[in-house]
């Protein structure tokens, strides 16, 4: 924002000065003579100047020079401003280039000696295991020496030991063909006793997992006989359509009698609900659940099958 604007300004300023001045000097000049009649008189067009008038456009050209002043006061102090905050962002800028330098090289420095201080644990640890292999290998030759002593001691005792043993085993063989005479005719005796003991308790365990094998079927013969019964009932239900205005709860005793095939030939209410409708719903239900189930095993096939209802 420099100061291009005072060149017009001060020009534009002048240029009225000068008018102004012009037109005060015209009215301070005497008047001329009259003309002699002989004379030629050349016209002369007056212009006449309002002082009022010109006090108001000099009036006006000091307002607008002290608006131009105002106006350049604000811009210089806009642009010393801008000039400020461009002069502070550019410390800050500087500040901050300089703080990532020193904090890069605080990096450098540190990753040098990290580095450093790893080559220099590497090189310990190289001595280390080369000291651990050094003592490794005086362990191994050491231990070898020892091993060698030890197996030329227990070579000499074992033959020590082989030759007593020996002895000892021809002496045990005689005593053990001996003993063998008699564990033979012992065994004998023992053997046949066990074979008879032997006979009894197989005779005894036959007959104990007959009777387990058969409380075993009677017990799944129960167990399916139940299943088939509830498959029964689950059918029925299924059939049964609830009268109107029965009771939440009830049970009735049923009596069905079935052909093979499972149709139904006919049905009995062993002990009633206590409702006459329920009753014979619960009749309709058997007959339109025909052909019943079938029993997973043929032999739990009954003609009349008897369960009790209770939805």
């Amino acid at each position: 924002m420099g100061k291009e604007w005072l060149v017009p300004t001060g020009f534009s300023l002048a240029v009225h000065v000068v008018l102004v001045g012009l037109l005060a000097v015209s009215l301070a000049l005497p008047s001329k003579p009259a003309p002699t009649p002989n004379a030629t008189v050349q016209p002369i067009e007056a212009v006449a100047v309002d002082p009022q008038r010109v006090e108001q456009e000099l009036k006006r050209l000091r307002d607008e020079e002290s608006q131009r002043a105002e106006l350049a006061k604000k811009l210089e102090q806009q642009r010393k401003s801008e000039q400020q905050r461009l002069a502070e962002l550019k410390r800050q800028s500087e500040q901050e280039q300089k703080r990532r330098q020193e904090q890069e090289k605080a990096d450098q420095a540190r990753l040098a000696k990290l580095k450093a201080e790893q080559e220099a644990l590497k090189k310990q640890q190289a001595q280390k295991q080369k000291e651990l292999a050094e003592l490794e290998q005086a362990r191994k030759i050491e231990a070898k020496k020892r091993a060698e002593e030890e197996a030329k001691r227990q070579q000499a005792a074992a033959e020590r030991e082989r030759i007593e043993a020996e002895r000892q085993r021809q002496e045990a063989e005689r005593k053990r063909i001996e003993a063998e005479r008699q564990r033979q005719a012992e065994e004998r005796k023992q053997r046949e006793a066990a074979e008879a003991a032997i006979k009894q308790r197989i005779a005894a365990e036959q007959r104990r997992i007959e009777q387990e094998e058969a409380a075993a079927r009677a017990r799944m013969l129960d167990t399916a006989k139940v299943e088939y019964v509830g498959l029964i009932a689950a059918k029925v239900t299924r059939n049964w359509l609830r009268p109107a205005g029965s009771p939440a709860e009830f049970s009735c005793k049923v009596l069905v009698r079935q052909i093979p095939g499972g149709d139904v030939v006919g049905v009995q209410i062993l002990e009633s609900s206590g409702f006459p409708a329920i009753d014979r719903s619960v009749e309709a239900a058997v007959r339109k659940a025909s052909p019943l189930p079938r029993p997973s095993e043929p032999e739990l096939f009954e003609r009349e099958i008897v369960f009790y209802f209770e939805p």
